[in-house]
């Protein structure tokens, strides 16, 4: 709709073009670019917080020589649980950064998901310091494995959203998308459901299937194409 300003002269100058398009991009919202510059900043944040669960203990001056490739092997759990867990949060990364590979527009709405997406990420390594530190009670673990499953749920909402109200990409083919985003998402489901099982046998390892996490996007794409 065509909006005027009457001049004198009768002349009709037009102010501007009025859209109801779901795709219209509000501009006193944050840009997708905005959005993921503090997603980012979030990510590596939560990143380096997660070194801290990697601590080595006081040794006397003394005793160093003797005790010191001892206390270092002694770090090989907390060394997994590191690795896990960076993994993890690399992974979620990736997820983040193809979603907005092909996401242009946001709402208030899409805004507020990826806010509590972000929130969730960084609780991150308060949940791999209880696994570091009570790695051998299965809550520990269920309670990692609960909140990998609420942020790949959180995921599969954003996604979802976002291509039911058109903000993807054009050319793009929404249920193409739909299809690798589906099969991801079943296979991340899958992993944390064996890690769950693994955790009622054996706690303290229940984390390895999480090893598995930067392979899901590319058997995904692989299950899609068959």
């Amino acid at each position: 709709m065509h909006l005027y300003i009457l001049q004198p002269g009768n002349f009709e100058l037009p102010i501007s073009n009025m859209h109801t398009s779901n795709s219209q991009p509000n501009s006193l919202l944050p840009s997708t670019r905005r959005l993921e510059a503090l997603s980012d900043c979030v990510y590596s944040i939560a990143m380096t917080l997660l070194v801290l669960n990697v601590k080595l203990p006081d040794i006397p001056a003394a005793k160093v020589a003797d005790i010191l490739p001892a206390v270092i092997l002694g770090l090989s759990s907390r060394l997994h649980d590191y690795l896990v867990s960076f993994l993890v949060l690399g992974s979620l990364w990736l997820i983040s950064h193809q979603q907005f590979h092909y996401i242009r527009n946001v709402n208030r709405t899409l805004l507020w998901i990826n806010l509590i997406i972000l929130m969730f990420i960084t609780l991150i390594p308060f949940s791999a310091s209880l696994v570091a530190d009570y790695g051998e009670q299965q809550i520990s673990v269920l309670f990692f494995d609960g909140h990998l499953l609420l942020l790949n749920l959180l995921f599969l909402l954003n996604r979802y959203y976002a291509i039911n109200r058109k903000f993807i990409e054009p050319g793009i083919n929404p249920l193409w998308r739909k299809r690798i985003g589906n099969k991801e998402s079943l296979l991340n489901f899958a992993l944390i459901a064996w890690s769950i099982i693994w955790s009622f046998f054996s706690p303290r390892w229940s984390q390895l299937p999480f090893l598995l996490l930067p392979f899901t996007p590319i058997l995904a794409k692989k299950l899609v194409k068959m």
